[in-house]
């Protein structure tokens, strides 16, 4: 008898709403057209030129298609933004230091409990827990030459 592959995403399907519409990508396109279709009801009702209304209506119509059908790197475009945004506002920054700079870093400052009570490490109870306190000259820019 042959094996067959047991799915491991199971809860990860989304819901297909038409053909190959997602309930996301239907509710982008319909947002997008809906927006749009708002400035051509002032176009004709309220006297909203021409000029306004038609170019309103397809650039919020183009973004709502633009969001609901266009995937960018293996990912909606709603996700790439997001991804986007938040690898521009939090870039990865790495500090190198050489051996004279090791003892220096940064410390945490800990202030100690003055009351006695033990503390649970690893499910056993300890009393004789060690504290670290920072000392002046501990700052990583407080660095003097050799």
């Amino acid at each position: 008898m042959r094996q067959h592959p047991i799915p491991q995403n199971v809860l990860d399907v989304e819901f297909k709403l038409f053909t190959k519409f997602t309930l996301k990508e239907f509710a982008y396109l319909a947002a997008g057209v809906g927006c749009g279709s708002i400035f051509l009801v002032l176009n004709r009702q309220v006297g909203l030129p021409g000029i306004i209304a038609w170019p309103a209506f397809l650039i919020l119509s183009s973004v709502g298609a633009f969001f609901a059908l266009v995937p960018i790197n293996d990912q909606g475009a709603d996700e790439f933004i997001k991804n986007y945004f938040t690898a521009i506002n939090k870039p990865t920054q790495r500090v190198w230091l050489n051996k004279q700079m090791q003892g220096q870093r940064i410390k945490p400052i800990v202030k100690p409990n003055d009351d006695k009570k033990g503390k649970i490490i690893g499910g056993k109870l300890k009393t004789d827990t060690k504290l670290f306190t920072e000392k002046p000259g501990d700052d990583i820019l407080e660095t003097k030459p050799p």
